[in-house]
């Protein structure tokens, strides 16, 4: 078998209730964030297993492809304790990583504030190098599909991975909406998707300014849709549910 270079995980939803991955306590729907659920566990083992048949001992690159995080149906702090369980099984202190010291994130929809966090500090280093008085560029809305450069270290993600002193070299470098990795030959690609923006509830806010707007032309790409519709999907996924 070939050797794993990438894991990709998606939808974990680590804090909400309802999520495997989340630990309750026994007969109960309280969430118990002090350890990880067994099934987290098995998970872990699982890729443990996998990952151990690699021929080459270089760690596989960690791809977290979106709600990773519960931020629609759960606080801040009960997401990031779950957070904290899944970084101490896959990055132990006594033992083996499990994978590289970059870890790749893109935000999904019910993460997706994560997004808006990245971008907007990515900006400010932007137009920390900008004279004042000259004209700003609007926001990015999107990182490229290939090669995505400069790296935006997601902060949310990266400092409590650094929480821990022996994880200070590990960062969550954060992409979105897509990435695509091309093999050596560039014959082939994988492109990596949380895939909401293909949903069309996460494009209503365009498809309204259609209805309103007729004769306008309507989005095709992905940094159009985001720029319509982040505020709409920030709200409704990643701040309303919080506010209880």
């Amino acid at each position: 078998m070939p050797d794993i270079r990438y894991v990709c995980l998606s939808d974990l939803h680590l804090g909400a209730d309802n999520s495997l991955l989340t630990n309750l306590r026994p007969a109960s729907t309280d969430v118990d964030i002090t350890r990880p659920s067994p099934v987290l566990v098995q998970l872990v083992e699982c890729l443990k297993t996998l990952i151990s048949q690699n021929e080459d001992k270089r760690k596989p690159t960690l791809v977290l492809n979106g709600d990773v995080l519960e931020l629609a149906l759960a606080t801040d702090n009960i997401a990031a304790m779950a957070f904290e369980r899944f970084i101490e099984l896959i990055l132990p202190q006594n033992g083996d990583a499990l994978v590289a010291k970059e870890i790749l994130f893109l935000p999904g929809n019910h993460d997706h504030h994560l997004w808006e966090s990245a971008r907007e500090t990515q900006y400010l280093k932007f137009i920390s190098g900008k004279v004042p008085g000259t004209f700003l560029d609007i926001p990015w809305h999107t990182t490229k599909m290939f090669n995505p450069a400069p790296p935006i270290v997601g902060s949310f993600l990266t400092e409590i991975i650094r929480r821990y002193p022996h994880l200070q070299d590990v960062s969550a470098v954060t992409v979105y909406p897509n990435l695509g990795l091309l093999s050596l030959d560039e014959h082939r690609c994988v492109i990596f998707s949380h895939g909401h923006l293909t949903e069309s509830i996460y494009r209503l806010m365009s498809t309204l300014r259609t209805m309103v707007f007729p004769v306008r032309a309507a989005p095709s790409a992905p940094w159009d849709f985001e720029a319509e519709n982040f505020a709409w999907i920030d709200f409704l996924w990643s701040a309303l549910g919080r506010s209880g």
